[in-house]
């Protein structure tokens, strides 16, 4: 495989990645920042922007005794910070699942807040971190109506019905 145009090609122990678009140039589209999981012995969290088509290293959060990530995924806020959940598995006390505020923005050092969310509990580990797509809060109700007529159709004819359906979303506040 080729690595991204920019990423070093002797990159530690990489495990996983996070990309998102957080470049606020109204020109700009695609992804353009990207965070990177690496237990190596220069690991942490890597942060790269991407500039004139170059992936540049931004920043780093450090691996420490207590923080060697692996896992990683995360996401894009409505205020533009990201939410990075990170699986630390080398907790003294199991594996912990990890939360970095990044308030930095695009191609700017992390601003980083890292807080525990979870522990697996001595001799278990979390493996993995994924992000699973939920229905909105709230109920959804649909109502639909179907309309035919007293019409006799013989082999080989085609028959259309017309519908009329409307939705409604009670987690959306009025008039917006």
């Amino acid at each position: 495989f080729t690595n991204l145009p920019g990423l070093p090609t002797n990159t530690g122990s990489n495990y996983q990645f996070f990309m998102a678009h957080l470049n606020p140039d109204p020109s700009s589209s695609g992804m353009d920042t990207l965070y990177v999981a690496d237990d190596g012995s220069t690991g942490g969290i890597i942060k790269y922007s991407l500039v004139s088509g170059t992936w540049t290293a931004v920043d780093r959060l450090a691996e420490s005794a207590t923080f060697t990530p692996r896992s990683i995924t995360g996401v894009v806020n409505a205020d533009g910070s990201v939410s990075l959940y990170v699986v630390n598995p080398f907790s003294t006390t199991g594996s912990n699942l990890d939360v970095i505020q990044d308030t930095g923005g695009y191609n700017q050092p992390m601003n980083a807040t890292l807080t525990v969310i979870a522990n697996s509990g001595t001799n278990t580990i979390f493996r993995g971190v994924a992000i699973v797509p939920t229905a909105p809060a709230g109920e959804v109700s649909t109502s639909s109506t179907l309309t035919a007529s007293n019409t006799t159709i013989t082999a080989h004819q085609t028959v259309t019905f017309t519908a009329a359906v409307t939705a409604s979303d009670s987690t959306k506040p009025v008039g917006s």
